[in-house]
């Protein structure tokens, strides 16, 4: 430990000297944060110091170290040329390079987050960099074809004794742009016109042709994933005033750190307000992240900036390790312009010497779901406008109903800069730290819809009155909505955000509730699977009939979820198609855009599920 506290001394994670400004130097020893704990009374933001025979390592590499006799992995976050007083063959080697590296932003992200959110600097390095990635998931490599270099005496020469069709071959192939090598042998035939691969050996026997061999990601591109998309080539929809001066006042502040809040009613039109500003990014040459609060909204935001923008990437926990890891490398050779996803797609590693971050954009800024229940127990928005103001580009955070800390922060002035400005200007003058941005009726001018409250309690009593005693959760207001709804050829979106189909298990006789043993919670009935499950830890029970407390026999099983509600609809609406969203029928990859998909193109009628369903 004295070694590394001499080096974090002469210029470690709290000082930028060797770190983070201008070109990172090549050094002897560098500092690695491991990632894992690494043991009791350690800095939490501490490094460990190696030697460094590899000779030009980089803050950002992700490495192989030994850590006592095991190994471990880690990211350098520091290099120093000497250790003065330190012996460098006492200290341990770098054993060598391994996938998951990040941008030098990444890592001076991670030190402000490691520091903020009270977590050891390792785990927050882990965390931003996919499993997939870090164990290179479906990396494989691929021949390719490229022309030989050759003189067109040498051409003359080799194509003395061939064949006519090999002749032929070769013309057609010398006429394909050169940029367009080194390419996939299917592609050469097929845009060579060749009728085969016969003539193509041919030219590879006779050195005309040479074989390029390369690492790359199999799979497909997932923001293509549920269907082929069209680019829209119509002409872009008219803004009206409001839009016009949110899209002006953002962009006037592209090559800035900037904090915008885009206020926007249901319908107003806060998508294209994205769109343009993105499109303009796209035009300088720079990347764009689009945050969205869950992997449902994903496939349907993917999808819209996929038919605007040529290339898009999507980041997020609902996909294959092969896609995240082809997604990721795509992202960090700077072959895309959006990068879209969940709240992880924070951390894309958008390197500023390939192609810089010119804006994020938080969508539905206000939504729990960019709170991260593990360590790091980050806010998804909040990193997002650190590493904005890390790059020096604009953060735009929307929502129809803004979180009280962000409309706090657009709509309150900042406290006085000191008191000696406040006696010599009488009030020192501060501004709120965003600029708020307000959009205050829908794009199309339609009306908003109309909302009714109904008094479940008073529902029941109707139906009493009606001779029907039966226990139902639909009232017959909302069964009459609904009815109406389906006559009419439309359809119907049952938002209840609780899953399972008893919400808690109760002893009549004692009233004991069971209980996860972990988390003090009420366990709840899932009756597809027949268990008893804490939403919490996933701690699971078979469903008792006894109470745990008294023995009594008979069990009340009360409350309501998602299944029994899709049970009561398919039950009163037997000829509509009912299909339900929830955490429990959405786990397969890819489960999410077909549910959206059946339901888009109409198939599907009636669709229950949590808050999945509530967004976008």
């Amino acid at each position: 430990m004295r070694v590394n506290r001499e080096l974090r001394d002469s210029g470690g994670l709290g000082g930028h000297g060797g770190l983070f400004g201008g070109a990172q130097p090549t050094g002897r020893l560098v500092r690695v944060a491991v990632e894992r704990g690494i043991g009791k009374g350690t800095p939490k933001q501490d490094a460990l110091t190696y030697r460094d025979e590899i000779g030009d390592l980089k803050v950002g590499e992700r490495v192989e170290v030994p850590l006592g006799k095991e190994r471990a992995f880690g990211l350098v976050v520091g290099v120093a040329e000497s250790l003065e007083g330190v012996d460098p063959e006492r200290i341990k080697a770098v054993r060598g390079r391994v996938a998951g590296s990040l941008p030098v932003d990444l890592v001076e992200l991670a030190v402000w987050m490691a520091g903020y959110y009270v977590c050891p600097l390792g785990m927050v390095l882990a965390a931003m960099t996919p499993a997939a990635v870090k164990k290179e998931t479906g990396l494989r490599e691929q021949v390719l074809l490229k022309r030989a270099a050759l003189t067109a005496e040498e051409i003359a020469e080799k194509l003395k004794d061939a064949p006519k069709s090999v002749r032929a071959a070769w013309d057609a192939i010398a006429a394909l742009a050169e940029e367009s090598f080194p390419a996939d042998a299917g592609w050469v035939i097929a845009e060579a016109g060749l009728k085969n691969r016969r003539a193509l050996n041919e030219l590879l026997r006779r050195g005309m042709m040479e074989e390029v061999r390369q690492q790359v990601v199999s799979g497909w591109h997932a923001s293509r994933a549920s269907e082929d998309v069209l680019r829209d080539t119509s002409a872009p929809v008219e803004l009206n005033d409001e839009q016009k001066r949110a899209c002006d006042g953002i962009a006037a502040t592209f090559g800035s750190f900037a904090v915008h809040l885009l206020h926007g009613v249901t319908g107003s039109g806060k998508t294209e307000v994205y769109l343009r500003l993105i499109g303009e990014v796209v035009r300088q040459g720079k990347t764009a992240i689009v945050l969205v609060p869950e992997i449902a909204l994903t496939p349907q935001t993917a999808g819209r900036f996929s038919r605007r923008f040529e290339h898009v990437a999507v980041l997020h926990s609902g996909l294959t390790a092969a896609q995240r890891n082809r997604e990721w490398v795509r992202v960090s050779k700077g072959e895309v312009s959006v990068v879209v996803g969940a709240r992880s797609a924070v951390f894309a590693p958008i390197a500023s010497e390939v192609k810089g971050l010119g804006i994020i954009v938080v969508d539905e800024e206000h939504d729990g779901g960019y709170k991260q229940d593990q360590l790091p127990r980050y806010h998804g928005r909040d990193v997002a406008i650190k590493r904005a103001q890390l790059l020096k580009c604009p953060v735009v955070l929307g929502s129809a109903t803004p979180s009280l800390e962000s409309w706090a922060n657009a709509t309150t002035a900042g406290p006085m800069q000191s008191q000696s400005q406040a006696q010599g200007q009488g009030q020192a003058s501060s501004k709120p730290r965003s600029t708020l941005w307000s959009l205050t009726k829908r794009a199309t001018n339609s009306p908003m819809p109309r909302v009714e409250v109904v008094d479940l309690i008073e529902q029941r009593r109707v139906r009493v009155q009606m001779g029907d005693k039966s226990q139902r959760l639909l009232g017959p207001t909302l069964e009459a909505a609904i009815d109406g709804a389906l006559t009419a050829g439309g359809q119907v979106i049952l938002l209840l955000n609780r899953r399972g189909y008893s919400t808690h298990i109760q002893c009549p006789r004692c009233g004991e509730t069971v209980k996860c043993p972990n988390c003090e919670i009420a366990l709840t009935h899932h009756r597809t699977a027949e268990i008893a499950l804490c939403h919490y830890c996933d701690h699971e029970i078979p469903p008792p009939s006894r109470c745990p407390k008294c023995q009594f026999e008979g069990m009340n099983y009360g409350g309501l979820g998602t299944q029994k509600l899709e049970a009561e609809v398919r039950a009163r609406f037997s000829d509509q198609r009912c299909l339900r969203m929830d955490t429990d029928t959405m786990r397969q990859p890819g489960s999410h855009e077909k549910a959206l998909q059946l339901f888009r193109e109409g198939e599907v009628k009636i669709l229950v599920g949590t808050q999945m369903i509530a967004k976008g």
